[in-house]
């Protein structure tokens, strides 16, 4: 139910975007022309996912690379026609441009060149935004018990999202940013690998990780994204030196308590109040949770800190907007009674290697124990 959804939710505006660029052109043959090509990258698409699931990715690379840059120029293909067709409407009303200019062979043509580079250079403005790393600060207070620190300095990354697909210049950056950040602790809330194992490209996202100079390491808890095909996913992350938590609690340096939770959806995923009766109260608790739901209810506990990703914060405009619709917080920081809600846009994201909305982030969180 869930892909058939997808499927219509991507269909429509496909659709609707055929009928309209077919519109704007005149000659039959163009249009035969433009409704092949069209068939073959928009409806191929849903067709190349499904077939994917039962052989190897890596040997249609190129043609899945072709398909996500497809995802997000038909979005703003479709925002494009959708404004062009708003400014017709207003122009039957107000008659600013006559309709002989608008129904004219210049007119036509300058909005299908125009739609399309206007949509050409939105992507390539993402993938340009997708590839640079920023850095958002924040710093917090909570009380300090019987932590033997005073301060702890986090970094928090996410959604990784690492296969055959992800660069290794990129993962190279995020370890340059990190040992220049010089963390206490690296904590990451989910989806570090996505779904595909290449022992090549794995074991040198494992040495750049374990390449990291971290004081307490990394920590981190499953996203819905973290498994391997071969189901090797516990022997890379021993190799990269990540400590998965699923539904454990551990003491870092004999100063605070840290939990990392399994995903939403696992079927066997403890309660928070069940995990928390383990729990020393007299050291402060950090709390990993890929995604950010029913953060109120985490709020009555005694949970002072809870980092997620999993939003990616829409990753596209305008779809950031329905995010923080679905979620109470769907990127930033949020305090409510006595717990800091951190969420993370991600480090990097699934699927379209393109990012309109959000920033690709590493989360700085200096932490005072008063």
């Amino acid at each position: 139910m869930f892909r058939l959804t997808l499927l219509i939710i991507y269909l429509i505006p496909a659709i609707y975007v055929f009928f309209r660029l077919k519109s704007l052109l005149f000659s039959a043959y163009h249009k035969k022309i433009f409704s092949i090509l069209y068939f073959v990258f928009v409806i191929g698409f849903p067709l190349f996912q499904f077939f994917s699931r039962y052989v190897s990715n890596s040997r249609y690379y190129f043609l899945e690379i072709i398909y996500f840059y497809l995802m997000p120029f038909l979005l703003y293909l479709f925002l494009s026609v959708l404004v062009l067709d708003l400014f017709k409407g207003i122009n039957l009303i107000f008659k600013m441009i006559p309709k002989e200019v608008i129904r004219g062979t210049y007119f036509r043509r300058f909005a299908l060149l125009g739609i399309f580079m206007v949509s050409i250079g939105i992507v390539g403005v993402g993938v340009v935004h997708m590839n640079t790393i920023r850095i958002s600060n924040y710093s917090i207070s909570i009380p300090r018990k019987a932590a033997r620190i005073e301060r702890l300095k986090i970094a928090m990354a996410a959604d990784f999202h690492l296969g055959y697909l992800a660069p290794n210049k990129f993962i190279e950056k995020f370890e340059n940013i990190i040992n220049k950040i010089q963390p206490d602790i690296l904590l990451i809330p989910g989806d570090i690998v996505d779904g595909y194992r290449d022992d090549g490209k794995m074991e040198d996202f494992a040495w750049m990780f374990r390449n990291l100079k971290i004081r307490y390491g990394i920590f981190a808890c499953p996203g819905n994204h973290d498994t391997f095909r071969n189901n090797d996913s516990k022997g890379f992350f021993e190799r990269a030196g990540i400590r998965m938590l699923k539904d454990e609690i551990i003491v870092i340096d004999q100063s605070f308590s840290l939990l990392g939770r399994k995903d939403y959806h696992s079927t066997d995923r403890k309660e928070l109040n069940y995990l928390l009766q383990n729990i020393s109260p007299d050291l402060p608790v950090i709390v990993l949770d890929h995604r950010p739901l029913a953060l109120n209810e985490v709020s009555k506990y005694r949970v002072d800190i809870q980092l997620s990703g999993h939003t990616h914060n829409g990753q596209l405009f305008p779809i950031n907007f329905l995010i923080h619709y679905l979620y109470e917080l769907g990127w930033g920081y949020k305090k409510i009674k006595s717990t800091n809600f951190f969420v993370t846009s991600g480090i990097r994201l699934w699927g379209p290697p393109v990012r309109t909305a959000g920033n690709s982030e590493i989360m700085v969180i200096d932490v005072r124990f008063k």
